[in-house]
């Protein structure tokens, strides 16, 4: 990130592709992961941080501080003509095979185009990738070995009053971008109320949970939260939950072919391995479902407590567990086809994301206090939690 930093828009390429064949990367030399929210990345060599300015880490340096994403001489960081200042506003930026990738939103206040865009990592060369339809905004991303599927929504329909988010409709529009071309795979109708969760993809199918209601309901007024928290009220009766899986290349998008997952998991709790993926059920009964053989396997739950989170790092299936007080019971690796409890704590250690000798996370010293930091996983495995090194989220 030494070169001189400008702003100077390059001739925008649009790679948007005509036909809905999608060609799938199945790379995993280098992995991206988005965390806490829109706001975060980590790549194989640089972790990404965007609130007020976008700033980056260097995770090969040995250099854990944040600095701001500007080679400019003497920048203060607080107008247009420095790269940091004027990303602050990016949602979603990461670093892949050298190239820095962000979603332009407003970019109407900074004089740039909304969409997808490439530039080189000091934030030079800035071209467009992807540009939205009118008075659409992007809303997620998820990226999957080499492969980075985002959704833009358009507002359809508002009426919200005193925070009644039942009175507000959207219409989605899911694409897949595997660098080198970008494809429309799946478009929504009006939607009210909606929750996707992408797991992943395994060949050329992509793993999600969807959730959303398809007419508008008019939840009395003042009883919006009454609504919620009855899992028998109207409000739920007419919310539709699936499990898909949703073949790539659609010819009609807006109107898909998908399979519906008979498979009970727990509605977001769903982690892909390999061919195979792994979820709890709500007997609490663990099962892995290989795609390649369609074997499903059940897998004997380290103990009849809650499971909360799946994670697969390292490539290991991590579970966490929880007592029926939701208190913290103990953390699990699955390998080998059994369970393996990491060294007896206090407190959990999320991982958030890995390098190649290093889990990063947070930990959980009491109920109220969380510290940000990044074990070797040496110290992780043997429950050396003296061996946390702490820096700034």
């Amino acid at each position: 990130m030494k070169k001189k930093l400008s702003i100077i828009l390059t001739a925008l390429i649009l790679l948007t592709s005509c036909s809905h064949e999608v060609n799938i990367n199945n790379d995993t030399t280098e992995k991206v992961s988005f965390l806490r929210g829109s706001h975060f990345s980590v790549g194989n060599q640089y972790l990404l941080k965007n609130m007020d300015l976008l700033q980056y880490i260097d995770l090969t340096s040995g250099d854990m501080s944040w600095n701001p994403l500007c080679s400019k001489p003497n920048c203060r960081h607080d107008d247009d003509s420095c790269a940091a200042f004027m990303l602050r506003m990016v949602m979603n930026p990461f670093i892949y095979k050298d190239k820095l990738y962000y979603f332009m939103w407003y970019g109407n206040d900074v004089g740039v185009e909304d969409g997808l865009y490439q530039a080189d990592t000091d934030g030079t060369n800035q071209k467009l990738i992807f540009k939205p339809e009118e008075n659409e905004f992007i809303y997620n991303a998820w990226f999957f070995n080499g492969n980075l599927v985002f959704a833009y929504r358009k507002k359809e329909h508002s009426d919200i009053l005193y925070g009644d988010l039942s009175h507000l409709g959207h219409t989605y529009r899911f694409y897949i971008y595997n660098f080198e071309s970008v494809t429309l795979f799946y478009e929504t109708g009006l939607i009210y109320n909606e929750e996707f969760f992408f797991h992943g993809i395994i060949g050329n199918d992509v793993y999600f949970d969807y959730r959303a209601r398809d007419s508008y309901f008019d939840v009395p007024f003042g009883q919006f939260y009454e609504y919620i928290e009855d899992k028998n009220s109207e409000y739920w009766q007419g919310m539709v939950s699936e499990r898909r899986i949703m073949p790539l290349g659609q010819k009609d998008p807006a109107n898909p072919k998908y399979e519906t997952v008979k498979e009970d998991w727990f509605f977001g709790v769903l982690v892909i391995s390999g061919d195979s993926y792994y979820y709890f059920n709500e007997d609490m009964e663990f099962y892995s479902v290989n795609t390649r053989t369609n074997k499903k396997a059940l897998i004997s739950p380290p103990h009849d407590t809650y499971a909360d989170i799946l994670q697969v790092f390292d490539g290991k299936v991590f579970v966490m567990t929880f007592d029926k007080n939701n208190d913290y019971f103990g953390s699990y690796y699955y390998e080998n086809d059994e369970f393996v409890k990491i060294e007896e704590n206090d407190y959990f250690f999320l991982i958030i994301f890995e390098t190649e000798d290093y889990f990063f996370g947070y930990f959980s010293t009491s109920p109220t206090e969380v510290i940000y930091g990044y074990f070797s996983k040496t110290d992780y495995y043997s429950g050396n939690w003296d061996g946390l090194i702490e820096f700034e989220w």
